[in-house]
């Protein structure tokens, strides 16, 4: 997407910039770090010169479906990797799945934990 901006269009970068400087004393810790690092990773990457005002539910549905593409993508390359075995030597080193404990589940019945 490719858009002509004036001064007086305000762009999803412009939006997110106000997000930012007004948000940050709300939004703290992990949650400010997740919410940025989402903005900046993938949001304003795809969408930065979108005018806020066109940005409507096609759009948000053409981004989500690239997004997930792009995933998709990069996940069956890591299933790929690992079934051809060049992840093998990671797993050696780790001790394999076979050496690691899962923590107990815990399961909340009555308002009392059962591990």
């Amino acid at each position: 997407m490719s858009f002509k901006t004036g001064s007086s269009v305000i762009t999803f970068a412009d939006r997110a910039q106000f997000w930012f400087d007004n948000m940050h004393d709300i939004v703290r810790g992990r949650t400010w770090d997740s919410m940025t690092s989402a903005i900046n990773k993938h949001l304003l990457p795809a969408l930065k010169d979108v005018p806020v005002d066109a940005i409507d539910e096609d759009v948000a549905q053409s981004f989500v479906t690239t997004l997930t593409m792009t995933l998709s993508g990069l996940l069956a390359g890591i299933a790929g990797a690992m079934m051809s075995g060049s992840v093998s030597s990671a797993k050696t080193r780790s001790g394999g799945a076979e050496n690691r404990r899962c923590p107990s589940t815990t399961v909340i019945e009555g308002g009392k934990a059962n591990a």
